[in-house]
């Protein structure tokens, strides 16, 4: 889910920017491809990339990851308010499946014995 969270991050700050993705591809030396992949949350990103991109664009990394916890709050906040009033929540379903197609094998097993816990009767 991290990676799903600061893919969506890095494409709006370089949104708000307007940068175009084949531009800021060339600027941190990435492939358009790679950035898509980052972008969509498909990607990880070492420590010195996330540096390098906050810093073409302008953003320290204390800065970044303040947003990102920002970002991820704000959604966890989102969910509980349409939760608990009963409205639907059409993207929860994509969400959580793009968020476990980005979990590692070993995630996955975690999250899987994690949950099948709760589901023994």
């Amino acid at each position: 889910m991290i990676n799903i969270a600061v893919g969506k991050l890095i494409k709006k700050l370089r949104l708000e920017k307007e940068i175009t993705m084949s531009d800021f591809a060339k600027q941190i030396k990435l492939s358009q491809s790679s950035l898509s992949r980052i972008e969509n949350g498909t990607q990880e990103l070492s420590l010195s990339m996330i540096a390098t991109i906050c810093e073409q664009l302008g953003i320290s990394l204390s800065n970044f990851f303040w947003k990102l916890e920002f970002l991820s709050q704000d959604k966890a906040k989102d969910f509980w308010i349409h939760y608990n009033a009963g409205e639907p929540m059409q993207d929860l379903e994509s969400d959580l499946i793009n968020w476990i197609a980005s979990l590692t094998d070993d995630q996955k097993k975690a999250l899987y014995t994690l949950v099948h816990s709760y589901n023994r009767d």
